[in-house]
């Protein structure tokens, strides 16, 4: 199995592929999510590299954490679309289901 790369892009209009948005001096940030150790058919698995995923998502969109209001919604941008570019890249549907389970029930992250 390949590795998936998570990576952060920051759009110039903050508008809302892996993360997409770029840190403060332009630099695209991308980090590597293994998963070779895994078995995606199985929903243990899948649940550990979707967490694994969010956890590069974190890191790669670190630079936009703040309490500042603005800064904080552009975090919350850089990791969704993190998320949501290494789940597609991804392609497995036992990931995918995950996601979207924790995008319609936001609050079970």
């Amino acid at each position: 199995m390949k590795p998936i790369i998570a990576m952060a892009l920051l759009a110039a209009t903050v508008s809302a592929n892996l993360a997409s948005a770029t840190t403060v001096d332009d630099e695209a940030r991308q980090t590597v999510v293994r998963y070779s150790d895994l078995d995606l058919s199985r929903p243990e698995d899948a649940r550990r590299l979707y967490g694994r995923i969010q956890g590069a998502a974190r890191a790669v969109c670190e630079n936009f954490r703040s309490d500042d209001l603005q800064r904080a919604q552009i975090y919350k941008q850089c990791l969704n679309k993190a998320v949501t570019d290494a789940v597609a890249k991804l392609q497995s549907a036992q990931v995918t289901a995950i996601a979207s389970a924790n995008i319609q029930h936001p609050s079970k992250r």
